[in-house]
């Protein structure tokens, strides 16, 4: 973690710098901005930039710096004073054969030990609307796919939150490819919640591949109104933006009781 290296310390990434000075091109893809290039032509990915400038800062010294968003070149300019060479959308390849949709609201998020994609409030809002709309949600299903380190405790969090209730609310733990593709393809609204009640720019999603997979696999996006998620999503016409769980559920209802508004709304995604 480049951020424990504090400005007494020597730079333990040095070494990779050395090594850097073997090879023509030099790629720092895990936008460790303490690692000073050595190649003749090097390359910063920057996904976020999430530290400070301090001693061994190097991202000044790169001969190309990609940003992945309009709002990482935002918070490069602010954090960093610096501009991309130019901003590059990460490339999404998850098309998966076409089946007929199912009633099934998906979120792909990987379940973090800090909470950031919001399992908890999606959950919340699932319930919210069965409670409100018990008949209209009948045969409706949540279903939450995320990676997750062993003994996490946001992971306990939501299993115990599951076990007073689980009805209709699926969580899939560490799937492999296969399934993630299998409930994209079925899929018919999908839930991205990463920002929700956060002021730290970090805790928003910077990009959002995952909205992407989804739209790709005509799912109808309702996807939280901040960080790189309003540049995938235009409002009312490909999805909806939604700025807390009561505006999550009030897009969301008029999708699952008007067919032709689904099929409307996942055909322009």
């Amino acid at each position: 973690d480049s951020s424990i290296i504090t400005d007494d310390l020597e730079n333990p990434f040095d070494e990779i710098a050395r090594e850097s000075k073997s090879y023509d091109i030099f790629v720092n893809a895990n936008q460790l901005e303490k690692v000073k290039p050595l190649s003749p032509i090097s390359v910063f990915f920057c996904h976020f930039p999430n530290t400070f400038r301090n001693r061994h800062f190097a991202v000044d010294d790169y001969t190309f710096i990609i940003a992945n968003s309009q709002f990482t070149v935002k918070w490069l300019d602010k954090r960093w004073n610096l501009q991309p060479t130019f901003m590059l959308y990460p490339p999404v390849e998850m098309e998966t054969v076409k089946v007929p949709k199912e009633n099934i609201i998906l979120a792909v998020g990987q379940l973090e030990a800090g909470g950031t994609k919001k399992q908890i409030e999606l959950i919340k809002a699932f319930r919210s609307l069965r409670g409100d709309y018990p008949e209209q949600m009948q045969g409706w299903r949540l279903v939450l796919v995320g990676s997750s380190i062993p003994r996490n405790p946001y992971l306990k969090t939501v299993q115990n939150l599951l076990k007073q209730g689980s009805g209709a609310i699926e969580l899939k733990v560490n799937a492999d490819l296969e399934e993630v593709k299998s409930l994209y393809a079925k899929a018919s609204i999908f839930w991205h919640a990463c920002g929700l009640g956060e002021v730290n720019p970090q805790r928003f999603e910077h990009f959002g591949m995952a909205t992407v997979e989804a739209m790709q696999n005509r799912c109808a996006p309702i996807v939280f109104n901040g960080g790189g998620q309003v540049e995938i999503v235009e409002n009312r016409r490909s999805g909806f933006l939604f700025n807390s769980v009561e505006q999550l559920c009030h897009h969301s209802h008029p999708l699952i009781v008007t067919p032709d508004l689904l099929a409307e709304i996942q055909a322009v995604a």
